[in-house]
């Protein structure tokens, strides 16, 4: 039965994979790689962020339900999810500011 289906399809071997190295016209992204100091200064957007107006009456939210004792796992996940969204929103455009003046 083996040689009957081995007459019907070819035998493919598979071949060590060629790996080209892009064109100057299409280059690979490098990484970005912050610094310490670059670190910092996310830091304290995230913690600026987080106090805002906007995004401080979620951190209380999610405060609350992880305080609640029937707390169990992923009953936060809505609220946490909702922070995140918030601060990331907030310290988007500052984060961005701070990548574009390392590559200057």
């Amino acid at each position: 039965m083996l040689s009957f289906i081995s007459n019907l399809l070819p035998i493919v071997y598979a071949e060590e994979e060629k790996h080209q190295e892009p064109t100057s016209a299409v280059k690979e992204e490098e990484e970005h790689n912050p610094t310490a100091e670059e670190i910092e200064d996310y830091k304290l957007i995230w913690t600026a962020c987080e106090q805002s107006s906007a995004c401080a009456p979620l951190q209380r939210q999610l405060d609350q339900c992880a305080k609640r004792e029937t707390f169990k796992e992923g009953d936060c996940l809505e609220e946490l999810h909702r922070l995140l969204q918030c601060v990331f929103e907030c310290s988007l455009p500052e984060s961005i500011t701070i990548v574009k003046h390392k590559s200057d």
